[in-house]
């Protein structure tokens, strides 16, 4: 069977001469249209892909402030904390938070197999508002028992509205195990 093609129409040539024309024009945009030819200023910001701009580009005097970043001017400034007003008088005896340290106690050695309490105290004037220990450092062993803070070096019932004065961590060394710890203690005073 022999085909024949018949010719296509003029209706044809001009839809198939528009097909190409279309198709074509976006690709010779895209060849001959650069960054060069463009005239400076000339791309308005919304048809600019997104995270394509660096600081190079921006001025940034003509950024307005960022909104979370208002709160940031008065910071500097402040003189005493939101939350220092929280605190009541009775629990640190004074209005304003104070000064911050830290005091850390001196080791006690625990023997293999016994348990033992370390306490670390504020100085006159101060009291502990947290602590913490740690069971020996350089062998790595112990157990911590508890983690507390003292009303005083008596170590008196803990049930108090009148402030701590230290803090005080038990440990045990396991039967076994290394033959003395050292666990350290510390304690954050306030004045």
């Amino acid at each position: 069977m022999i085909r024949t093609f018949r010719k296509p129409s003029p209706a044809m040539l001009i839809a198939m001469l528009a097909l190409f024309v279309a198709a074509g024009g976006p690709a010779y945009a895209a060849k001959t249209i650069n960054g060069k030819v463009l005239k400076n200023r000339s791309i308005a910001g919304s048809k600019i892909k997104r995270n394509t701009l660096t600081g190079r580009q921006i001025r940034e005097s003509t950024l307005g402030k960022v909104p979370s970043a208002i709160a940031a001017d008065s910071a500097k400034s402040a003189s005493t904390a939101n939350v220092a007003s929280a605190v009541s008088d009775g629990a640190i005896g004074a209005s304003k938070l104070g000064s911050l340290f830290v005091v850390k106690a001196t080791s006690v050695d625990v023997p293999d197999g016994n348990a033992g309490s370390i306490d670390a105290f504020c100085p006159a004037g101060a009291r502990a508002i947290a602590g913490g220990g740690r069971s020996d450092f350089l062998s790595g062993e112990g157990l911590l028992g508890s983690s507390r803070p003292q009303k005083s070096t008596a170590n008196d019932a803990l049930e108090t509205n009148d402030g701590f004065i230290g803090w005080r961590v038990s440990a045990t060394n396991p039967p076994g195990g290394a033959p003395t710890i050292n666990p350290d203690v510390w304690v954050v005073c306030l004045r």
